[in-house]
């Protein structure tokens, strides 16, 4: 149901965090390809702007000019505030619709905006003040065929902007809004608008919110009844202060379907679809791509296309038509064989569509449903049955984002494709199966499309940036190589849905620049997130683009497809919710300047054992005149090991300590981990403005620990002496002695004496402890045994035992005794 979709509504316009970005907005929204833009990027520390990333051909920035800084007041708590002016080139077969982009400055990438390319000429509203064009009589006059870029302006009421255009009758009138699409924020802001359209005296005569094809944003297509004037009106749905609400307004006689049916065919056929939704329904032969994959359509001929596409699905296999009536299993729709793509309609409430395919035991399929992912209203429901028992075999409602291949997606991402189901089908015999299709709610009419893809289950691997922070914010998944260092990310591989990982798989690092390389670990199904390290000569080039990650089996036997994919959320809501999600399947990345300072981590010429703790010594190199702090941390410990808090190095400084720990499971082995450092300029919740800098990999040896110690049960009375007798198991031996000491003792209770050593042939440790008069009474837990040994003229300190000491009240002279 769509009400989990809409209760993102619901949810108070609240930045769900408050911390600094680069670019904080792109302006304008758009423009029309074929010509050149002026454009306005606003944000925060954009000294020396250098270039701009384009994830799709079709724009180019020219003519960049230098930072101007706007609010000096504001350069205390995250730098310069201010602008980049610059021109966008948009070439004539630029593709329509959101292209994604990034600026670079000579130390940063900057996080991901979008902006948008239309057909139409622009033309911008002209309000000064609320009021100025709100009611019919004031509407703006505008030709037809433009895009209207205008703003919902902030105001105690609701802003309402009003156009007028000239028809005749007969003629079609469409409205298509990009406001929620337009991601003008990365944060809060109100974007969900309403269409309506008018006539001269002020008469609803269509209206749209919400609809299956771009969601919150409204679409709209009609004849005209007569020749005159008439209005289209954009307001919110309902009021609520808008923060920099943007929106791109199309306006014309273009076509406006709503879907096409069928939903897609086999590669490089011509296709022949019905496009339903528009004024005006018809007929129309398109002529697919010979690539597997989504196809972006647009009806109409030239001259009369929608700004933005329908989607088609291409696939490698052939289609299959639903031939009605099959409403039951015995009149269902014969399907040849598979793979297959099935199509039909649900054309009416309550209706069932069965198909009956082949399909022999010990075959995986893929079974996905695509409508609403491509614009349907059909909320769909699976099952396949053994057509002979009719036993059943699969059921399935919604999906998950893993499901539908969406690996960097936060749980509490909501997109329309979550409602289509997709799932593995594994017959438990050889035989012939029924396929029925349905709608949850038991609702139907002519868009209510389906399409369902049954292929072989192929393995194919994504890669990933992965997140160490709740929230998937863009900070962490920026890719900043310093001139002449060394920075590390975690890299994370998912298996879309079926994929079975086995063996070690080795990373591609596919269109990094010459002089930056990649040192990356192999991973296994068992250690599925890693750290990834770039090494930068230092004469690279300051220089920017676009890397695929693939990750390759190690043995070149097995087959499996990889890619990367990154995904983005814009106009971030509390909660983690989003009004817009991108994913993209590359990454940027970014040559920067050298930074200030460089680090080395040297780690201990002993192993960390499992409940022990070691430190990693962190040495500074300041360069230049660079004398501030550096915070230094971990990203990524092998399973069992944690790290203390991030650790300051003060700029009086040139050394830090690292102090890590394992716990009694720690997976043993050698691991290669990297410690990261950054300045603490800028914003401390977002790191914007910081440099990061990594170590070289360091190796860190994991392994089962010396002894364990087993604390038995004790007692002691206040103001009495007594032992505490623990046993010693051996499990590795050691050089030397021992150091032996009680840690967590109530207060009032300490160990007499000094303390306890032992060689690796002791079975047993004897502590002599005290209670003092004032000690509480009371039973005391997790009481531990700390033994501290030296290896290779390194203290190794490991901790073992759960013990449980009782103090009494005084009764009389009486010792500690084990119980």
């Amino acid at each position: 149901m769509r009400s989990w979709i809409l209760a993102a509504l619901l949810i108070p316009a609240v930045s769900c965090w408050s911390a600094q970005y680069y670019v904080e907005r792109l302006e304008p929204r758009g423009g029309q390809r074929g010509t050149t833009v002026d454009v306005v990027f606003h944000g925060y520390m954009l000294n020396d702007p250098k270039d701009v990333i384009f994830y799709q051909p079709g724009i180019e920035a020219i003519d960049i000019q230098p930072f101007v800084e706007t609010n000096k007041e504001m350069k205390g708590k995250f730098g310069a505030t201010g602008s980049v002016k610059m021109r966008f080139k948009i070439a004539p077969n630029c593709s329509l619709g959101e292209h994604a982009l990034r600026m670079r400055t000579a130390k940063a990438l900057c996080e991901c905006v979008t902006f948008w390319v239309g057909p139409f000429p622009v033309v911008d509203e002209l309000e000064k003040k609320i009021g100025d064009n709100d009611t019919p009589d004031k509407a703006q006059p505008i030709p037809l065929n433009v895009t209207v870029h205008g703003q919902i302006l902030p105001s105690e009421a609701m802003d309402k902007d009003c156009y007028r255009v000239e028809m005749k009758k007969g003629q079609r009138l469409s409205v298509e809004i990009e406001g929620v699409r337009l991601a003008t924020l990365h944060r809060g802001g109100e974007f969900d608008l309403c269409a309506r359209i008018l006539d001269k005296s002020g008469k609803e005569l269509a209206k749209n919110d919400d609809n299956p094809l771009h969601i919150y944003d409204p679409v709209l297509s009609m004849i005209v009844p007569d020749d005159g004037s008439y209005v289209v009106e954009i307001a919110q749905q309902t009021y609520y202060a808008p923060s920099s609400s943007y929106y791109n307004a199309h306006i014309g006689t273009f076509e406006r379907p709503m879907i096409v049916y069928p939903l897609g065919g086999q590669i490089g056929e011509k296709l022949n679809v019905h496009v339903l939704g528009d004024a005006l329904d018809k007929t129309q032969t398109v002529e697919l791509p010979k690539l597997a994959g989504d196809f972006d359509f647009f009806a109409g001929k030239e001259g009369e296309t929608p700004p933005s596409a329908n989607v088609l699905r291409v696939s490698n296999f052939p289609n299959v038509m639903e031939v009605e009536p099959n409403d039951t299993a015995a009149t269902a729709t014969p399907v040849p064989s598979l793979p297959v793509a099935l199509n039909g309609i649900i054309d009416k409430p309550g209706d069932l569509d069965h198909f009956q395919f082949h399909a022999e035991k010990g075959t995986n399929w893929r079974v996905r449903v695509f409508a609403q992912a491509l614009g349907s209203q059909l909320d769909s429901r699976i099952a396949i049955r053994n057509a002979k028992t009719n036993g059943l075999e699969l059921d399935k409602d919604d999906s998950s984002m893993l499901e539908r291949d969406k690996m960097t997606a936060s749980g509490r991402w909501r997109t329309p494709e979550l409602l289509d189901p997709s799932a593995i089908f594994s017959p438990k015999v050889s035989g012939d199966f029924v396929l029925s299709i349905e709608d949850t709610r038991g609702q139907g009419g002519p868009d209510f499309a389906y399409r369902i893809e049954i292929e072989a289950v192929r393995d194919h691997v994504i890669t990933q940036i992965a997140q160490t922070q709740t929230y998937q914010y863009q900070y962490f998944m920026r890719l900043d190589f310093p001139q002449g260092e060394r920075f590390t990310r975690n890299i994370a591989l998912s298996g879309t849905q079926g994929t079975v990982i086995k063996g070690e798989y080795e990373l591609e690092a596919v269109g990094l620049p010459k002089g930056v390389t990649m040192i990356a670990p192999h991973f296994t199904k068992e250690m599925l997130t890693l750290p990834v390290q770039f090494s930068v000569e230092p004469n690279v080039a300051l220089t920017g683009g676009l890397m695929e990650l693939r990750a390759h089996p190690v043995d070149k036997t097995v087959q499996c497809e990889s890619g990367s994919q990154q995904g983005l959320t814009f106009a971030d809501r509390r909660g983690g919710y989003a009004w817009h999600y991108l994913f993209l399947d590359k990454i940027a990345f970014a040559v920067t300047q050298a930074p200030p300072f460089s680090i080395e981590a040297k780690l201990p010429n002993v192993g960390l054992v499992q409940n022990g703790e070691l430190s990693v010594e962190v040495h500074v190199q300041r360069k230049g005149d660079f004398k501030g702090p550096v915070e230094i941390q971990t990203d990524w410990l092998p399973n069992g090991v944690s790290r203390e808090s991030t650790v300051t190095i003060p700029a009086t400084a040139d050394m830090g300590k690292l102090t890590l720990a394992a716990n009694s499971k720690a997976t043993p082995g050698t691991f290669k981990i990297a410690v990261i450092a950054s300045t603490t300029e800028g914003d401390r919740e977002s790191a914007t403005g910081n440099v990061r800098v990594s170590s070289e990999f360091v190796e860190l040896r994991v392994s089962e620990p010396y002894l364990s110690v087993t604390i038995p049960r004790a007692s002691i009375e206040r103001g009495q002496h007594g032992k505490m007798v623990c046993e010693i198991k051996q499990i590795k031996p050691f050089t030397g002695e021992a150091v032996c000491a009680l840690k967590r003792l109530p207060h009032g209770v300490t160990v007499v004496g000094p303390l306890p050593k032992i060689t690796s042939n002791d079975k047993k440790v004897t502590f002599e402890i005290e209670a003092a008069p004032e000690a509480l009474v009371g039973l005391y837990k997790e009481i531990f045994c700390e033994v501290t040994l030296v290896e290779n003229g390194q203290n190794v300190r490991q901790q073992s035992g759960a013990g449980v000491l009782r103090i009494d009240p005084t009764r009389g002279v009486k010792a500690a005794a084990n119980k």
